[in-house]
């Protein structure tokens, strides 16, 4: 009996010390994928606001989905060159003023005069493609294929609109919010170091911190916690502030993120020369990249 109870605690004691081993074990995150690798990458906005004007709640809704192909260029020691082709847009809008407008550009055709001004516009990004280029710990170096789109698009309100939000400084934006959050040296379960992963709708964050949650064979868990503010918006002057919550999973072997779940909360006032507007938003991105 005492020998059955001795090899009983001696297992205890040897699972006790190889659990506490992979806490306290290390890992290296970088960006690491095979060249010649495609992913689908689902980029996913939904933004809910509430404007309180003259004494009136107007809730409003924003929706949108983007669809890429991803393939992994070039790769080198120093950078890994992602090239992303753009495959679907969806787009769908609320407002007590307008109603409810939605299009996708899978669409055969719009059914809307606005559906047809965003269909005309959006669809001169599906087939289009732009390179990010970046370095191991996710820092974007540069990118290409942006300025061919401008020069040869029509022009019109919509479509300078819509292809601001994909001029090189956004695209920039999306690229570091997706891959900019790798700890510069190996880290272990608990460990923090600061980091910046933004949504890329006019906002910056201030002590964004990464924590690392949990590791399992395939994956790390990551939390993103950060103070965000809004620093302008067209016409009008902005004191809106708040949090950014999230959580990324990150496959450990090629460093993709294999999904991101960030939530931004801000409120405070807009100041229009004719008013000051009180105004809650709430906006949720979410993104998935799979391999092809």
């Amino acid at each position: 009996m005492k020998s059955i109870f001795n090899r009983g605690l001696i297992a205890v004691v040897l699972f006790s010390f190889v659990c506490a081993s992979s806490i306290s074990a290390q890992v290296k995150i970088t960006l690491n994928p095979e060249k010649g690798k495609q992913y689908e990458f689902r980029y996913e906005i939904n933004q809910q606001m509430t404007m309180l004007m003259q004494d009136q709640e107007m809730p409003m809704e924003n929706k949108m989905l983007f669809v890429l192909e991803m393939t992994v260029a070039d790769k080198t020691t120093e950078s890994i060159t992602l090239s992303y082709l753009f495959k679907r847009m969806d787009f769908s809008f609320s407002n007590p003023m307008m109603g409810e407008m939605s299009y996708s550009t899978d669409q055969e055709a719009p059914t809307s005069e606005f559906a047809l001004a965003l269909a005309v516009s959006a669809k001169l990004l599906i087939g289009k493609s732009f390179q990010a280029t970046m370095t191991p710990d996710g820092e974007v170096i540069k990118i290409n294929g942006v300025q061919e789109w401008l020069a040869n698009s029509s022009s019109g309100p919509m479509t300078e609109q819509l292809l601001q939000q994909f001029s090189d400084e956004s695209l920039t934006n999306m690229s570091r919010q997706n891959f900019n959050y790798y700890p510069k040296e190996a880290v272990k379960v608990g460990d923090t170091w600061n980091c910046d992963l933004n949504l890329n709708i006019g906002m910056s964050a201030v002590n964004s911190v990464c924590t690392l949650k949990s590791v399992s064979d395939k994956t790390a868990v990551i939390d993103l916690v950060s103070q965000v503010k809004i620093d302008s918006l067209p016409m009008a002057e902005t004191d809106l502030a708040g949090t950014q919550t999230g959580t990324i999973i990150v496959d450990l072997e090629t460093g993709i993120p294999v999904s991101q779940d960030i939530m931004i909360k801000v409120e405070g006032k807009l100041s229009t020369p004719d008013q000051d507007i009180n105004m809650k938003m709430t906006t949720q991105g979410k993104s998935t990249t799979k391999e092809l």
